[in-house]
């Protein structure tokens, strides 16, 4: 079955006439005009198609008044708000490119960034005034454009944009602590956002609750631009610490997760109800880290279509997704169409449509990202199953080579411990013991619901015991030697991934 016609059986077909490509991101905006004075985005106020439609004309008409040309690149500096909404949106419908800052920069680090991008205007919310201050007594040739309700605005958007020209870079937030920033063109984004849409049997008119930063390349497209493409409904939450207040007055459709808060959302949707999430929620989109089938499955009892699915910043986002979580639950899904993939050494390479063009300014990274016939190295181990499910199996950067030379993967390890009920997250690395042997240890954080009513006496020897199970499926060499329970979580990235301790160079 053609990759189309795979994720089209989801749906019927009126709704998926309705899934069209655009082609640029003035197309974007014309697109989404047609849904009017419907509702679009939520925060604090209730703002409509037509609105977010003029609001992003005028927020181009500031750029066009700074002499800003086409294709330059302007920074986008705001938290999860419909100033950031506006902005994005009207620099890349003006034709500029949109390089996304995340609100956690501080003032040292926005400065070198607005350096490595050769910014030519920032656009900054009130709230970051401050972190702002110390660029601009440094670059006073920026133009610094504090974002406002402007009323001056352009009568169109540009007309002379093409598919391939860049519009926007995502800064990569990967566990190392380095970010590069990946330039994803006019057909990447809008391919990234149709395949948002793919799978799901009623794509159009949901409402949708903003729980990643926008700056991340999931919550960009497959929250906001995926919402806003369908006719739904974004609402967007101020602070985290009134995330359940927007819950409850939004009563969402549809979430898009991470694991680790789609581990939170699961804990209590068991201990206080399903209303929590509140009354009307069917689906869940997950993705950003590793999946565990125990989500996916437990989700799905309670009556939630939990989707697994996988993607990198460099491709828009989505390379796949799994429609169908029961029957493969421990699947990231098929491959999305318009893309091409080979296998290489069991690491997965793709080049399509969802593609980067390349890192901005970064040669050397560049050399090492795409191979000699133009695919992507995606750094994952993977394999696909007769039927044409996809499994990550590891990652080649943090392949673990032990004295011997066989090589362990630390994620293949982790994923499978990951299925026991009573493990929440895992996180596998080597040591040396006291006999200087290298060994492999295995740091676990419990699942406390699951653990509740077992009367267990022993927590070390109960896990010790589950890890015997587990290595009993493993080789000999990626047998786990100790077993460590945690008593808090993991340190993790923004987008809730945990970070890896850096590894001693041996």
């Amino acid at each position: 079955m053609k990759k189309t016609q795979y994720f089209k059986q989801f749906t019927d077909e009126k709704t998926f006439s309705k899934l069209v490509r655009i082609k640029t991101m003035p197309l974007f905006m014309e697109h989404i005009k047609k849904y009017g004075d419907k509702i679009g985005v939520v925060d604090e106020q209730e703002i409509t198609y037509n609105q977010i439609y003029d609001d992003a004309l005028a927020l181009a008409f500031k750029l066009k008044e700074n002499d800003i040309n086409e294709k330059e690149n302007v920074g986008v500096f705001a938290p999860n708000n419909y100033d950031f909404v506006k902005a994005s949106l009207g620099t890349m419908a003006y034709g500029a490119v949109a390089t996304l800052f995340p609100q956690q920069l501080n003032d040292t680090a926005l400065y070198y960034s607005m350096l490595k991008y050769n910014i030519k205007a920032l656009f900054y919310a009130k709230e970051l005034e401050n972190v702002v201050e110390l660029t601009k007594e440094k670059l006073p040739n920026i133009k610094f454009i504090k974002i406002e309700n402007f009323e001056k605005k352009l009568t169109s958007f540009s007309s002379s944009i093409k598919t391939d020209d860049p519009a926007c870079i995502v800064l990569t937030s990967g566990t190392t602590g380095k970010h590069k920033g990946a330039i994803l063109s006019h057909k990447a984004l809008l391919t990234g956002v149709w395949n948002g849409a793919l799978g799901l049997k009623e794509p159009f008119d949901q409402v949708y609750v903003s729980l990643i930063p926008f700056t991340h390349v999931f919550g960009l497209i497959r929250n906001l631009l995926t919402g806003l493409y369908t006719g739904s409904k974004v609402y967007i939450t101020p602070d985290m610490k009134q995330l359940f207040k927007t819950i409850k007055i939004a009563n969402p459709t549809i979430l898009v997760l991470v694991p680790a808060l789609a581990e939170i959302f699961l804990k209590l949707s068991k201990e206080v109800g399903m209303g929590i999430l509140g009354n009307n929620l069917k689906v869940v989109i997950a993705g950003g880290a590793h999946v565990s089938p125990y989500l996916t499955l437990e989700f799905n009892k309670l009556g939630i279509h939990f989707c697994p699915g996988y993607g990198l910043t460099e491709s828009a986002n989505l390379v796949s997704g799994n429609p169908e979580p029961t029957y493969k639950p421990r699947s990231i899904g098929k491959l999305y169409p318009n893309q091409q993939y080979k296998i290489v050494n069991n690491e997965l390479r793709i080049k399509g449509d969802n593609l980067m063009i390349k890192y901005y300014n970064d040669e050397e990274e560049n050399k090492k990202a795409f191979d000699e016939e133009g695919y992507f190295r995606t750094g994952d181990l993977v394999h696909i199953d007769e039927e044409g499910f996809l499994y990550i199996t590891g990652r080649i950067k943090e392949i673990i080579v032990l004295p011997n030379g066989e090589n362990v993967s630390p994620a293949y390890i982790e994923n499978k411990i990951n299925e026991l009920e009573e493990v929440q997250d895992s996180l596998v690395y080597d040591e040396t013991n006291e006999n200087g042997v290298t060994i492999l240890v295995a740091e676990l954080l419990p699942r406390q619901r699951a653990l509740a009513g077992k009367n267990i006496e022993n927590l070390q020897q109960f896990f010790e015991q589950k890890i015997d199970k587990v290595n009993k499926s493993l080789d000999s060499y990626e047998k786990i030697n100790k077993v460590v329970i945690r008593t808090e979580d993991f340190a993790r990235t923004p987008s809730l991934k945990i970070i890896r301790p850096e590894r001693k160079k041996k």
